[in-house]
């Protein structure tokens, strides 16, 4: 995933086009970089406690996300954003995956109440 990510936001800064986003996820969300570290830091002790599959797997998607937009803020400064749906923000692969990863993760645990 981080692969594809990084590969991604690398041929859209060649040959289509990307903006830099100082913010988070979707450019909504704010904090700085010791925040997305420590929000990183808490998903992955996350997945050595959690059991449960469907939760491993958001919970991989929303770390791998989050690693790439990492490495983009350390090697970069901010993080590559290329991919523009109508009045949507601008967003990357890995804004997808923490969104998928979040959705799996919400989804596990409502699937494990009933």
């Amino acid at each position: 995933m981080i692969f594809f990510d990084q590969i991604s936001k690398t041929l859209a800064g060649k040959y289509y086009f990307s903006v830099c986003n100082n913010f988070g996820v979707f450019g909504l969300v704010t904090g700085g970089f010791p925040v997305y570290l420590g929000v990183l830091l808490v998903v992955a002790y996350a997945i050595f406690v959690e059991r449960r599959k469907l939760a491993l797997m958001g919970l991989a998607f929303i770390f791998a996300g989050g690693l790439s937009n990492i490495i983009d803020r350390l090697l970069i400064g901010c993080v590559r954003d290329f991919i523009k749906i109508l009045n949507f923000p601008i967003f990357n692969l890995a804004d997808v995956f923490i969104t998928f990863g979040v959705v799996l993760a919400i989804f596990s645990l409502v699937k494990n109440k009933k």
